[in-house]
């Protein structure tokens, strides 16, 4: 099942990142950070496919060397709050090959970004076999500089506009845009939509497609990510009570202290925690709405069965009224025969009345089974992917993962 996922974060040197550790760890390379000193290599790092730089026309050759790019993004930035690269994580259609997945990721790059002044380093990650990922993990990162390039080189001042929500937005549309296209070439008929469930089941409800609207209806997962995903795989850090902030001298004391934060009280257990939660939810409802669903099918057959035999009874009427029209032509009391051509036209009626509800009846139980289908389909796929969040998120948090039953909130959401 293709699935949408991007996400955007700002590298920032006051949250200790780097833009050359970052694009060393992507691309699977050596590259050394000229300011600190220190060198990053990953060339060992398994799973990465594929990773180039993409530059608008008339750039300089030398961008295209990624040690050369960076360092020279990293030393144009002076400050210790600097933001130093864009990074954009999306999620790659499973459904295509590997050839066609470089294809739609480069593709986009080209449109998105490049085509706006921007330098892209691409990568595109597979699933590693033995380290507890998924194996239709297949996904891409995109680094983008913060400034224009130029004949010259990068741009010495920022490029504002490109920081903006609307511009953020039309990023996710049209990737949704790209990808439903590279499904639609390989003759796959799943499709992705960037917009949120409640967008997508309102619009559903809008055409009238009460089936996509009910599969529609859950609850929206939320992303687990690398490094709380290493956390659960590994012995769970603890929660304690722990001083934080620098010291203050607050009302009532005499000297300056730190805030104390009682943790333990805080912590809702882990995002992974959290998921399986979810998904445990979305699994018990899910199963309640099929029951409901099948339910009203039944209920409807069975209304179909009756509406038949009171079309057949109707028919039998019917014919006996035309009959009796016939044998009454001979009379001469035409008041006899106005009452009979009467109760003709409306058992004809009547009859229409049925036969309208029964295509109607008709139609409903085939949305229905149509519905119960998708359904069913939907939940095989998600029980499948979501087995092993569940397994080892029970092994892990028993008491977390067992308060999702029906009845029971569960624990709070993790901030």
């Amino acid at each position: 099942m293709a699935i949408y996922h991007f996400s955007v974060q700002i590298l920032k040197r006051s949250k200790g990142h780097s833009a050359i550790a970052a694009a060393a760890y992507r691309s699977a390379s050596l590259l050394r950070d000229e300011r600190t000193g220190k060198s990053h290599d990953y060339q060992s790092r398994r799973g990465v496919v594929w990773s180039g730089i993409l530059l608008p026309d008339g750039a300089p050759e030398e961008l295209k060397e990624r040690q050369v790019l960076w360092s020279k993004a990293e030393a144009m930035e002076a400050r210790g709050d600097a933001q130093l690269a864009r990074e954009i994580n999306l999620a790659l259609p499973k459904e295509l090959d590997a050839v066609r997945r470089k294809e739609l990721l480069l593709n986009f790059v080209q449109e998105a970004f490049v085509n706006r002044g921007m330098a892209a380093d691409v990568a595109i990650h597979e699933p590693v076999p033995g380290k507890n990922a998924s194996p239709d993990n297949h996904h891409g990162h995109i680094m983008l500089a913060m400034r224009r390039v130029t004949r010259a080189g990068l741009h010495r001042v920022k490029t504002r506009e490109w920081n903006s929500r609307e511009l953020l937005k039309e990023w996710r549309a049209l990737w949704a845009v790209h990808q439903n296209r590279a499904l639609e070439r390989a003759g796959v008929r799943e499709r992705v939509d960037h917009r949120t469930l409640v967008a997508q089941r309102d619009e559903a409800l809008r055409r009238g497609d009460r089936a996509a609207a009910l599969v529609l209806d859950r609850l929206p997962q939320i992303h687990v990510g690398p490094r709380a995903t290493r956390a659960a795989m590994k012995r769970m850090p603890v929660s304690r009570v722990r001083e934080v902030g620098p010291p203050r001298k607050r009302p009532g004391m005499a000297k300056a202290v730190r805030r104390v934060v009682t943790y333990p009280r805080l912590d809702a257990g882990s995002r992974l925690a959290w998921r399986a939660v979810l998904l445990q939810r979305t699994k018990v409802e899910r199963s309640r709405k099929m029951q409901r669903l099948q339910v009203k099918a039944m209920r409807l057959r069975e209304r179909k069965v009756r509406l038949l035999r009171d079309e057949m009874r109707l028919q039998a009427e019917l014919r006996r009224l035309v009959q009796s029209r016939q044998n009454y032509r001979w009379l001469e009391g035409r008041e006899r025969r106005a009452g009979l051509d009467e109760a003709v036209r409306d058992m004809a009626r009547r009859l229409a009345h049925r036969q309208d509800r029964g295509k109607l009846i008709e139609r409903v139980i085939a949305e229905l089974d149509r519905t119960l289908a998708r359904l069913e389909v939907r939940s095989a796929v998600r029980t499948r992917s979501a087995g092993r969040v569940l397994d080892h998120a029970r092994a892990k948090h028993p008491s977390d993962v067992s308060s999702a039953t029906p009845g029971n909130a569960g624990p709070s959401r993790p901030g």
